[in-house]
């Protein structure tokens, strides 16, 4: 487990996106250089409104993830700008939706979405995010929001790849859609509340951590540079654990701060990039391990769970770097204990490691509107399931209407930041365990999932 950069600040950027066309407004790929397998289940292509959810503007890029063997890529020479000031980071995002159905038609080999930096020479510099579509599984991601340092490739131009490996031919069909991809200098403006947030101090001064009993890997804060997965995301120390050991037992991590009051839109905010990596397949792991992030009291009562990560038995994966936010407007003027906490409930079944940095708590000013909420719905099968009907409310009895498309996504827009909704699915042919699930809107959302029982 790796930890990094918690902070308390509000975050800008600088208006400059180094990617050119990352949107696709263009309509067509200016900017971008693709190739694909000879015979693709669908070409690279750009879809609109009509046929798609595009995530910023009107166009997306998408292709079929299957054909011939071979590979889907997409890439563009840029400019990496340059920090100049501590409170800065160099930031990657993107958004990427995949759906694929690899059970029925005799795949064998895994194929693999591919994020990578390379040089002038096109040989690969740093890989710096993986997502594995396991051979005999569907499923469907839905819209995920992904964001990744590159501070330790500020001021160089390399070439920004997006591969898709196809290793067999026709193996069951998929698809690829990508949006919003950008590099850009971010830059955070109010004092951090959270003390050595990013153990730049290189120790733990002003953390309490503890380990588990004969622990894999200790907590302890490294320098690391260059290393993809477990590279830092702001600055150059980042705090590490092996999410693994003699269980059952955990890990854990705290730090007190005291929030701010807020008014109006206000909106306290904690955010975090984390990155896992698990083997529990080749070690006979029965129960799941859990990394959550809590909010206790001052006398370490649970507040709430606002994050949890399940590792599943008999999996094995790498998530690469992912941003997540939630709410802390609950607790705003209280003093709180921030947690994140990692169980291991089984001993020594199978090497882990999570990587965590850029947290922060932010306090931010927004507008009425302007956020998207998005998901999706699918069978215990892990299918998608299309035409079912998705409600979202808010809190002063506006209801907003949808229904999930072809890919089983459905998508509300212009939902106000600082509002809390009240997602619900209703069908009359399938049954839900969790019809509903109530989100505190603070930016995009594109994770909520329905699961049907029959």
């Amino acid at each position: 487990y790796d930890l990094d950069d918690i902070t308390l600040t509000v975050r800008t950027d600088s208006g400059t996106n180094a990617v050119s066309n990352g949107s696709f407004e263009t309509g067509n790929f200016t900017g971008w250089t693709t190739s694909q397998p000879a015979t693709p289940l669908q070409s690279w292509t750009i879809a609109d409104q009509s046929s798609s959810t595009p995530q910023r503007g009107t166009y997306l890029a998408q292709n079929g993830f299957d054909g011939t063997s071979g590979e889907f890529v997409m890439y563009q020479d840029i400019a990496i700008p340059s920090t100049t000031r501590a409170e800065q980071m160099v930031e990657l995002s993107w958004r990427d939706s995949i759906w694929w159905e690899m059970s029925p038609y005799g795949a064998m080999q895994d194929r693999a979405f591919i994020v990578e930096l390379r040089d002038s020479m096109n040989s690969t510099v740093a890989e710096i995010y993986r997502f594995t579509l396991k051979a005999g599984t569907d499923g469907s991601t839905g819209w995920q929001t992904h964001s990744i340092g590159l501070n330790a490739w500020q001021g160089q131009s390399l070439r920004l790849t997006f591969r898709e490996v196809v290793p067999e031919n026709f193996t069951g069909p998929a698809s690829f859609s990508i949006d919003d991809i950008g590099v850009r200098l971010q830059t955070t403006t109010l004092t951090n509340l959270v003390t050595n947030g990013s153990f730049e101090s290189g120790s733990f001064s002003s953390w309490t951590k503890s380990d588990m009993p004969n622990p894999y890997s200790a907590y302890t804060v490294v320098t690391s540079s260059g290393s993809g997965f477990w590279e830092p995301q702001r600055g150059d120390k980042v705090a590490t654990n092996g999410f693994d050991g003699g269980g059952p037992g955990e890990y854990t991590l705290a730090q007190t701060v005291t929030l701010p009051s807020i008014s109006g839109n206000g909106i306290i905010e904690l955010s975090w990039r984390d990155s896992i990596f698990w083997d529990m397949a080749t070690y006979g792991a029965m129960v799941p391990r859990i990394f959550s992030v809590e909010v206790l009291d001052s006398s370490d009562n649970l507040l709430a769970i606002v994050h949890s990560k399940r590792l599943e038995p008999a999996t094995l994966g790498s998530t690469g770097w992912i941003l997540h936010r939630a709410s802390l407007n609950t607790w705003a003027g209280q003093t709180v204990k921030l947690m994140f906490r990692h169980y291991v409930p089984e001993s020594f079944t199978g090497p882990a490691n999570f990587s965590i940095d850029d947290i922060r708590v932010e306090t931010l000013t927004t507008t009425a509107g302007g956020t998207v909420v998005s998901g999706t719905v699918e069978s215990a099968g892990g299918n998608v399931l299309p035409n079912i009907s998705v409600t979202l409310q808010l809190a002063d009895g506006t209801i907003m209407k949808s229904k999930t498309n072809q890919f089983g996504r459905f998508s509300f827009e212009g939902v106000p930041a600082g509002s809390n909704a009240v997602i619900s699915v209703s069908s009359k042919k399938h049954s839900f365990s969790q019809t509903s699930q109530v989100r505190s809107v603070t930016a995009d959302i594109s994770d909520i999932r329905f699961i049907a029982s029959n």
